[in-house]
């Protein structure tokens, strides 16, 4: 595989690819640089979700799923929609 050159910032900043810095600061979009952002990525989303489990508390989705009245605001909404039309 062929060595990829740093990127340099405008303020003199050097940033290796596969890096914090460089995919998110730099925005590059190089196959290595993707590769680490889908993996840091991955491993937020894995921390959150032992973060929100290990809490127990519920989310707002828990909750709305659960209550049995998700789609009543939406039927009040669409009969007005439909009162107002007429």
């Amino acid at each position: 595989m062929e060595e990829i050159p740093p990127l340099f910032s405008k303020t003199g900043l050097v940033y290796q690819h596969g890096t914090k810095g460089d995919r998110y600061g730099m925005k590059c979009t190089c196959t290595t640089c993707r590769a680490f952002a889908a993996d840091y990525q991955r491993e937020w989303r894995r921390k959150r979700a032992e973060e929100r489990n290990s809490s127990g508390k519920l989310l707002k989705t828990d909750i709305w799923r659960r209550d049995g009245t998700e789609f009543l605001g939406t039927i009040t909404v669409t009969a007005l929609f439909i009162w107002l039309r007429t």
